[in-house]
């Protein structure tokens, strides 16, 4: 497999929900060790964030496949005009029918549902962690 442009990326967000993880637990550790509330609560709001990072790498690992696909068409573009064969598989869509473009459509839905949905169940945990606090504090 060659390596294509969302490699990098995907690395970036695979690493940064390790670290995150990583600190979470961490903290969490240290709340207990040092039996504070205040490090506890912060190892909360760290870990509100791994959501993120998943789908981030999700979608990065999305628009890898979704390349993959894009060449492996092309490539079966070129053949077809070198042999002059395969009408019926590329007739009228130029080999660029729903049916040949999975990773595209599954890419295209994440970026609409899944990216904006994760987004708002993140938004839903910070604010329930600070109600919480704001209701231990009262």
């Amino acid at each position: 497999m060659s390596e294509t442009s969302h490699v990098r990326s995907r690395r970036a967000a695979l690493i940064g929900l390790f670290v995150q993880v990583l600190i979470a637990l961490a903290l969490f550790v240290l709340s207990i060790y040092v039996h504070s509330n205040a490090i506890a609560l912060l190892a909360w709001y760290v870990a509100a964030g791994t959501p993120i990072w998943f789908v981030t790498l999700l979608v990065f690992r999305q628009h890898e496949l979704a390349e993959f696909e894009k060449l492996d068409l092309d490539e079966l573009r070129r053949e077809k005009q070198a042999t002059g064969g395969g009408e019926a598989m590329f007739a009228a869509e130029g080999g660029g029918g729903l049916g040949f473009l999975v990773a595209k459509t599954r890419l295209e839905w994440m970026q609409r549902w899944l990216v904006p949905i994760f987004g708002l169940v993140t938004g839903v945990l910070l604010a329930a962690i600070a109600v919480s606090n704001w209701m231990a504090l009262r």
